[in-house]
């Protein structure tokens, strides 16, 4: 059931311009307003410093809060991306206590440009993106603030604050024009700058993420690892995993490699620390070096051509653990290879080492060569997201679903 209210309860703020924050703060917990307020640390001590209450992120999940993942947690990402209306979806949040977020507000600093790619790799912002990302694409219910601008879109009523489904359409327009801006500014930086590198810094792969749409160059892919004999341990999920196994090799499902259970439509399977933090340059204490992520997205514009008008399902085909798998292994270049074209498979490279037969790994030039792909792979995947929705009338996206729901 989609609802064209939606009364704000819960809360998840993390901004790096605080400008509006007050102005915010005093919206949703003024006079018998107490609507609870997720932020991450610094964000809450900024709301703390005003005189409103907040808990931290990691207070909310139970787990430490990494600056480079920001918010990235199956119980903050579960509480855009899951509807309790949706009885399975309910369900599942009941098991694993994850609660409705109703408002996600959150920016995305301009890229910071530090002239040198390593330096600069580490400004990249995973988290973020894909919290708005989650919250834009959970508009039916989850209204997303990027610009202090649109404060004045949360309609006050009574004792009450909330917003309508065409205001949340709205901002879910900008909330995909937002992200989408972020990701030009990183793949314009990194498209033009070459490897400085002029030793190969190989890197041997020993454990490889796979996750695909295009599977046409995957049997190629695993004649190259020979992970039997290389010992080359697979992750993989879904229709992926199921034709690696199909070829007769060894593959772990993500979700026993996680620990998590997996989730209604796989919403949140690969959005998880485990993952993103193995994905890192200097990867998190419990979370095992990923050295090979092999990835590409299901079209877009395909999703927009099959389903003409069917907002619902286009809106289903917008992928956020692909995008955000792409962008943290692109992130960790110097360490990480991340593929998203099959045609870059030239750049796995064997050498020989001291133990007997030769390993299979990547240089340092050609994780930089991986990684600008990588980058123009999810812009692209970003513009052909913003262009459609933005060019759509909210009113009547609204009304798509209204009418719906009358019949």
């Amino acid at each position: 059931m989609v609802q064209d209210r939606i009364e704000i309860k819960r809360a998840l703020i993390s901004v790096n311009d605080t400008s509006g924050l007050a102005d915010l703060m005093k919206k949703l917990q003024s006079g018998k307003r107490d609507i609870e307020v997720i932020a991450t640390s610094e964000t809450a001590n900024e709301i703390r410093r005003l005189g409103y209450s907040a808990i931290t992120v990691a207070e909310y999940t139970g787990s430490t809060e990494s600056p480079d993942l920001r918010a990235l947690d199956p119980t903050i990402l579960g509480g855009l991306l899951l509807d309790p209306a949706i009885p399975e979806h309910d369900a599942y949040m009941q098991q694993q206590n994850t609660r409705p977020i109703d408002l996600v507000v959150a920016d995305l600093p301009p890229f910071q440009n530090e002239g040198d790619a390593e330096k600069s790799a580490k400004n990249i912002d995973v988290g973020g993106p894909t919290m708005v990302r989650a919250a834009g694409k959970g508009f039916k219910r989850v209204a997303t603030i990027v610009n202090w601008k649109d404060l004045e879109l949360l309609q006050e009523s009574g004792n009450g604050i909330g917003t309508d489904l065409e205001m949340r359409a709205t901002l879910m327009q900008h909330a995909f024009a937002h992200t989408c801006k972020y990701e030009g500014e990183i793949d314009d930086f990194f498209s033009n700058r070459e490897s400085t590198e002029t030793e190969p810094h190989r890197v041997e792969i020993k454990r490889a993420l796979i996750s695909v749409y295009d599977k046409s160059g995957l049997a190629d892919l695993m004649k190259r690892l020979q992970p039997d004999k290389r010992g080359i341990e697979l992750i993989s999920s879904g229709g992926t995993a199921k034709e690696i196994a199909k070829m007769g090799y060894q593959v772990i499902d993500v979700s026993t490699y996680t620990g998590h259970p997996e989730s209604p439509g796989g919403l949140v399977k690969t959005l998880l620390r485990k993952i993103h933090d193995g994905l890192l340059p200097h990867p998190g204490q419990d979370a095992p070096p990923i050295d090979l992520f092999v990835g590409n997205l299901y079209p877009f514009q395909t999703a927009v051509v099959k389903s003409p008008g069917d907002y619902e399902k286009i809106k289903e085909n917008i992928d956020i653990g692909g995008p955000t798998m792409v962008r943290s292994a692109a992130r960790g270049f110097t360490r990480v290879a991340v593929i998203v074209n099959w045609s870059d498979l030239d750049l796995l490279g064997e050498w020989e080492t001291k133990e007997p037969g030769n390993v299979i790994g990547t240089t340092a030039q050609g994780r930089f060569m991986l990684m600008k792909h990588a980058f123009e792979h999810t812009r692209n995947y970003e513009g052909a997201i913003a262009d459609f929705w933005t060019k759509q009338d909210p009113k009547k996206i609204a009304e798509f679903y209204l009418k719906g729901e009358k019949k």
